[in-house]
């Protein structure tokens, strides 16, 4: 079973592409993720956020230093103004519900080894 990481905004959010050998991505929900909507505001948008494992796994522990870097840099891209919101559950489980709500900023996060947790709901303020 895969860590799954999720963003969610007030505003459009770029897709970046999945590659090989995997890297930080962006893509759009698959409909087994479709039940993390109930996690986020109505009418926000939600991607599915992958590491260099290829999902959301390398968001943590030893190595993951390269995907909250690059998490974090795409956060910074997002419009001031916008709303963002991450969380992160193990897939098949994004119905399940929320067990604590922080906020954090963009540079935490990347900053952070435990800062992403299971079925934590991240306010992310100056991104």
């Amino acid at each position: 079973m895969c860590h799954a990481l999720f963003i969610a905004a007030t505003v459009e959010l770029p897709l970046v592409p999945a590659i090989t050998p995997p890297s930080f991505s962006v893509e759009m929900l698959h409909d087994r993720s479709v039940a993390i909507a109930g996690r986020f505001p109505a009418g926000w948008h939600i991607r599915y956020a992958g590491s260099t494992s290829g999902c959301g796994c390398d968001f943590h522990g030893d190595g993951s230093q390269t995907s909250r870097t690059a998490l974090a840099d795409y956060l910074r891209t997002l419009p001031a103004a916008a709303q963002v919101q991450i969380y992160d559950c193990w897939e098949g489980d994004e119905a399940q519900p929320v067990e604590d709500r922080v906020s954090s900023t963009a540079a935490a996060v990347a900053a952070s080894d435990d800062l992403l947790a299971e079925r934590r709901l991240i306010t992310i303020t100056n991104h």
